[in-house]
């Protein structure tokens, strides 16, 4: 448990009292003056050097724990999560929901992404990792090749990658861009490209089993080169 003592700062009167709570223990995080593990202190006490109410204290944990960030157990107190729980919320993915849609800069979010990813993959990925991401692409090579399926394989097979790369940074903004994918391609289903997806995804798994940076990086340029057309030139077309 860290000390009593804490380097939560005391929040001045007109300021919006849950927000700053939630500021004064994400800038401790970040100062490292509370750390992954640690537990808390009371909530009276935290309220009582922050300058505020305890109701407003417990607001601020139960946002702070539907983003995974700390895990309340009645009777133990609060303390921080050694990692992110799956089960947590992505503030990331709302936020960006709410940016008006650009199809442009979205592709360029997701090539600059994923290209950097993949070559992180092709570094780091295990045995285990390439066969991960062979079964899954495996199972989609023998199936019927639905739009579900074809989603559905889009998700797996990047998720895979971005697992790959064995770096929390990487995977969890993966995720968010997973989920961003997810609204962009949902928009145009019926004129995805099977064959594309097979090719692109058969090349980037070759490219990474076979730690062949110069074909993964032309297999990407194909791969973005198609779909910028298929998700931002067709989809205008088709909304014009």
């Amino acid at each position: 448990m860290i000390s009593e003592a804490t380097a939560f700062g005391s929040i001045k009167n007109g300021e919006k009292t849950v927000d700053m709570i939630v500021a004064n223990i994400k800038d401790a995080l970040i100062s490292g003056d509370i750390k992954p593990g640690d537990t808390l202190p009371s909530i009276s006490s935290i309220a009582a050097d922050m300058n505020v109410g305890v109701s407003s204290v417990r607001e601020a944990l139960r946002i702070l724990e539907a983003l995974g960030v700390v895990e309340i157990k009645h009777g133990k107190g609060v303390s921080v999560r050694h990692c992110l729980s799956h089960n947590a919320m992505n503030p990331l993915t709302f936020q960006l929901l709410l940016i008006p849609r650009d199809g442009q800069a979205f592709y360029e979010f997701r090539r600059l992404f994923e290209t950097a990813s993949s070559l992180a993959a092709l570094k780091n990925a295990t045995p285990e990792d390439i066969k991960n991401i062979k079964s899954i692409l495996d199972v989609y090579l023998a199936s019927n090749k639905t739009t579900s399926e074809t989603l559905q394989h889009e998700l797996d097979f990047h998720r895979a990658v971005f697992d790959s790369t064995h770096n929390q940074y990487i995977i969890k903004i993966g995720e968010t861009m997973l989920d961003l994918l997810i609204s962009s391609m949902q928009k145009i289903p019926t004129r995805m490209a099977k064959f594309e997806v097979e090719a692109s995804h058969t090349g980037i798994f070759e490219s990474i089993r076979d730690k062949n940076d110069t074909r993964l990086n032309e297999v990407l340029d194909k791969s973005f080169e198609g779909w910028e057309y298929k998700y931002f030139h067709e989809s205008q077309a088709l909304t014009s």
